[in-house]
């Protein structure tokens, strides 16, 4: 495909990693635009390798279509490991999935459902390309994907985001507002907590924090998060997620 005048490429490589499939898994992308370079990583208790290479390529069409800063006529090259996905797009399976409610030429339900949804939804907004890459062939960024998911799946890193600024291709410095880095944290300890809520006087905040049942006064060392109109939406669609995935 030729690139016109207006179009803006956005090169992004992705790669999934699970222990035991299924088992703790983790993936990782990278994405190259607006003259920036971000890694991102992300884990899951309970996987598959399958879910975590789709999840990847979710995750990063998601933030690039939340972040991008114009509606200008993209074109999107991601290149991925996983021939599934590569073949799903360029033999047009998902296509064909779409059309025969989600399931395939034996008639079989198609597995990962919820993901090939919203990555068919995803990918009919822009115009895309797969390119399959072979795994461990030396290729940088397919590198660095897999050690981003490997991490991730090894040591159950929640979140990892980092930003660097580029100049013809190469990092300049890293991007020092970025505030969403996350290292590996230690959980606390499963004691038995209550949570204490309190509504502001105004109304248009609750403020929640979680208390030691042990202990007779909360303190500024429990836990806390602050929940109003910018994030409450979100605050209930991760807890959502989190309750299917939590044996109750």
């Amino acid at each position: 495909m030729t690139k016109s005048n207006n179009q803006e490429e956005i090169i992004i490589y992705t790669d999934g990693a699970c222990s035991g499939n299924p088992g703790p898994g983790g993936f990782g992308w990278v994405i190259l635009f607006n003259n920036k370079l971000i890694e991102h990583s992300e884990s899951e208790v309970d996987t598959t390798n399958n879910r975590m290479e789709i999840s990847a390529i979710v995750s990063v069409l998601e933030f690039f279509d939340k972040n991008k800063k114009s509606d200008k006529n993209y074109k999107i090259i991601i290149h991925t490991d996983s021939e599934l996905i590569s073949n799903s797009i360029n033999k047009n399976w998902l296509s064909s999935w779409s059309r025969n409610g989600w399931r395939k030429a034996d008639k079989q339900p198609v597995k990962n459902q919820d993901l090939w949804e919203r990555l068919w939804e995803l990918i009919s907004k822009y115009l895309v390309d797969f390119v399959w890459v072979k795994a461990h062939n030396g290729n940088e960024y397919n590198e660095k994907c897999d050690k981003l998911a490997t991490s991730a799946s090894k040591e159950q890193t929640p979140v990892y985001h980092k930003m660097f600024v580029l100049k013809d291709g190469i990092i300049q410095s890293e991007k020092s507002e970025n505030k969403t880095i996350k290292k590996k944290e230690k959980l606390p300890e499963e004691v038995d907590y209550v949570m204490k809520f309190t509504l502001s006087t105004k109304k248009d905040t609750l403020y929640i924090q979680q208390i030691n049942k042990n202990s007779d006064k909360s303190s500024s060392s429990n836990p806390s998060i602050i929940v109003n109109s910018k994030n409450v939406d979100e605050l209930i669609e991760k807890l959502n997620q989190f309750k299917s995935k939590i044996k109750i």
